[in-house]
């Protein structure tokens, strides 16, 4: 499922596929099941063992793992 600014979408495609069409400098994998819009993401807060809560715009929340977490702070944000 892909979440749009004008609805949600299905696709057929693996997130690693998608992962790889788009732009690495606006979109970051921060789970196994979840690539987020970093010009979305509102906040971000510690979730306990290294992870994260990210909050979007959109008022969704999506769970960033240990590494997803890594490199949403490697980005500063």
């Amino acid at each position: 499922e892909v979440v749009l600014t004008t609805g949600t979408r299905l696709v057929r495609t693996t997130l690693t596929e998608f992962e790889d069409l788009l732009d690495p400098a606006a979109f970051l994998r921060v789970h196994r099941s979840a690539i987020v819009n970093l010009a979305a993401i509102d906040r971000a807060e510690p979730a306990g063992g290294g992870r994260l809560t990210v909050h979007l715009s959109n008022g969704r929340t999506v769970q960033a793992s240990r590494s997803g977490a890594r490199l949403l702070r490697a980005r500063q944000l």
